[in-house]
């Protein structure tokens, strides 16, 4: 599993209608000014992989992509990622920006030094605002998609196995632009490439390992965790 791309989320400000070329203020850091960009939202994976610039708009948990321009918040079940999309109707959103592109955007923008905290928020690292796309030719000629979390195992379900309970961060911003980050558990088997990429994934099948995770979209858009919650998305970085 090497032929992967990750894509790094940046919060967006509409400018402009939105046409297959969106205006938009990016927010790469608090300290910065928001960086006016033009972005072509026809380069995506689905189009041509090897030229993406800008992950798509997410699974609904068919593993069909989520088409609509309006609220992504309120599609579900699903997992959104980009939802400034051709004819959108949001005035904020998220962009997921392939790296190479989201660093030209940055540097462009003064830097993103403190990205992606923010808002009294401190991340456990950048894959917790990544999204990622793996082409997978092998088994069959489709792309796999994920996005990372971070988690703790708490239960290993098979002795010696790879099943396991984890407890993964998820959060969302209140009224007052803070994030609250909360505790969904979930079983993920860690071998399984439906449900995580391995090749990402720093934990190991031990109680108490702790580090990164790369769930996969139409898995997290289809799975209820322990406590009944769903892991939403789109996940925005705290200065988003």
């Amino acid at each position: 599993m090497a032929n992967y791309k990750l894509f790094n989320g940046v919060g967006a400000a509409v400018t402009a209608p939105v046409g297959f070329t969106a205006d938009v203020d990016l927010i790469f850091d608090m300290g910065q000014p928001p960086h006016r960009a033009s972005i072509d939202l026809t380069q995506t994976p689905t189009r041509d992989y090897a030229k993406a610039t800008i992950e798509d708009t997410g699974v609904y948990d068919t593993g069909k992509p989520i088409t609509t321009t309006g609220n992504h918040y309120r599609e579900h079940p699903a997992f959104p990622v980009t939802t400034v999309v051709p004819g959108s109707t949001e005035q904020h959103g998220a962009l997921y920006l392939e790296e190479a592109e989201f660093a030209t955007r940055a540097a462009a923008a003064g830097g993103a030094g403190r990205w992606p905290d923010g808002y009294g928020y401190k991340s456990h690292g950048a894959y917790q605002f990544q999204a990622m796309v793996y082409e997978d030719k092998v088994r069959a000629p489709i792309q796999r998609r994920y996005h990372g979390f971070h988690a703790k195992v708490a239960k290993v379900v098979n002795l010696g196995g790879t099943v396991c309970e984890l407890d993964v961060e998820s959060f969302h911003a209140t009224p007052t632009h803070m994030l609250t980050s909360t505790t969904e558990r979930l079983t993920v088997d860690l071998a399984a490439i439906e449900q995580c990429a391995p090749v990402l994934c720093t934990l190991s099948p031990t109680v108490g390992s702790s580090g990164a995770i790369f769930l996969g979209l139409e898995f997290v858009a289809k799975t209820n965790t322990a406590g009944g919650a769903i892991l939403r998305g789109p996940k925005l970085p705290p200065q988003g």
